[in-house]
């Protein structure tokens, strides 16, 4: 159960970087403008989808014991998969976090 957890934490925390996360400072001033949970979204239980995870058990030999990670696997592939399944929807490639709906829609317009 830990290790599914750790996983389904690490899916979730990548669809986060990959959809809402944007840390936005003043330019001129330097002050963090999304400082708070209402202004720097995260999702919540309600925006994640239902995470299957299935574990392929299999030692590795440079591990103590066999052992690998576990959590950071679950995380660096969201966001390049969320950019790519834009791109095979509409045609355009977001190149730059979070994928909004309005960055879609000015790469749809400038194409």
């Amino acid at each position: 159960m830990t290790v599914e957890g750790q996983l389904e934490g690490a899916v979730a925390q990548g669809i986060g970087y990959a959809l809402f996360e944007d840390f936005v400072v003043d330019m001129d001033n330097g002050a963090t403008l999304t400082d708070n949970f209402t202004t720097y979204r995260i999702p919540t239980a309600l925006d994640l989808p239902d995470i299957e995870v299935i574990l392929i058990e299999q030692p590795v030999k440079s591990g103590p014991f066999g052992a690998k990670g576990v959590g950071e696997i679950g995380l660096i592939w969201v966001a390049p998969a969320v950019a790519n399944a834009v791109r095979n929807a509409t045609g355009v490639r977001v190149m730059d976090l979070p994928v909004t709906p309005e960055k879609i829609l000015g790469l749809l317009k400038a194409k």
